[in-house]
């Protein structure tokens, strides 16, 4: 179903998972194996375990991860799993979800996007084809549907329905406003999604780092990103550029030629690195936490 062993589809993808009915099943099913439980601050072990997604019965309103939420989900009563698509904001992780779930549990897995009449044939099918532009040999096709029922009626009875969080789209009005009876019609249940952009802190790597008090020629021989940070007791404290350290003379210290902090926290966006890294002129950027200590670096191999 998967493009190749490369495909981001198929990476390896660290679930968390509160409790609640089905959701340790479906956490296992995405994880393709191990997933690991939640408690307590659930926040907390999202950051401590750089989660990629969380499973949990219902979506917090502002998650710091991508969250599944199932409905009903009884792995052994699905026969297929089918992703209804719109095009809106959580489309793509519709997608994904559904051709892992596909994999896990050894059933097909389908693209459907719905439209109420004639003249919007075509904007669904361009939904379709924009996404299966992101996996392969995973069926996709467009159904005329006035109402949820029509929609899950040219569905297989076992099949799981997978699809986005309210939001404006008409399919997930359908399914979402008022008087909605999803779990109702869908008969093998079903798993809302919702997608949040990725965070610095699920990409980031390990960090190579100096002491202030190591000489400059010393320093050069610490890894090789162009700049380096200054930590000390775990704090970032400053900045070296490489080259200076190749000016520096005999002697100096690293402190002496460091410059001022630039940086990202770890739940920051990934469109913050860009700004931080322009600041820095590299495209190797330090990651803190909230104390200031240094956690990680963000570079373009951990973005691809």
């Amino acid at each position: 179903m998967m493009r190749s062993a490369d495909d981001d589809l198929i990476r390896p993808l660290r679930v968390l998972w509160t409790r609640g009915k089905g959701c340790s099943e479906l956490a296992e099913a995405l994880a393709g194996g191990d997933s690991i439980r939640a408690t307590g601050d659930v926040e907390g072990a999202c950051l401590d375990n750089r989660a990629g997604m969380l499973v949990a019965r219902r979506i917090p309103n502002a998650p710091l991860v991508s969250v599944a939420s199932p409905l009903e989900f009884e792995p052994q009563s699905i026969g297929s799993v089918v992703a209804l698509v719109s095009g809106g904001p959580h489309s793509a992780l519709a997608t994904e979800v559904a051709a892992r779930l596909g994999m896990a549990l050894d059933v097909s897995a389908e693209l459907v996007s719905g439209y109420r009449a004639p003249p919007e044939r075509e904007q669904a099918g361009q939904v379709l084809e924009s996404l299966q532009a992101t996996v392969a040999e995973m069926h996709g096709r467009v159904v005329e549907a006035r109402t949820a029922k029509d929609l899950i009626e040219s569905l297989a009875s076992d099949s799981l329905l997978v699809l986005g969080a309210p939001g404006g789209s008409w399919i997930q009005r359908m399914f979402f406003g008022p008087g909605a009876r999803m779990t109702s019609v869908a008969k093998a249940g079903a798993v809302v999604v919702k997608a949040v952009p990725t965070k610095v802190f699920q990409v980031m790597e390990s960090p190579e780092y100096v002491s202030p008090m190591l000489g400059a020629g010393d320093a050069l021989g610490v890894g090789d990103d162009p700049v380096l940070p200054v930590v000390e007791d775990r704090r970032l404290i400053g900045l070296v550029n490489r080259s200076d350290l190749s000016m520096a003379g005999s002697g100096v210290s690293v402190g002496a030629v460091m410059n001022e902090i630039v940086a990202v926290g770890a739940t920051a966006g990934l469109h913050e690195v860009g700004d931080a890294a322009a600041k820095l002129g590299t495209d190797v950027v330090p990651v803190i936490n909230d104390s200031g200590e240094l956690i990680g670096k963000v570079s373009p191999a951990a973005l691809r």
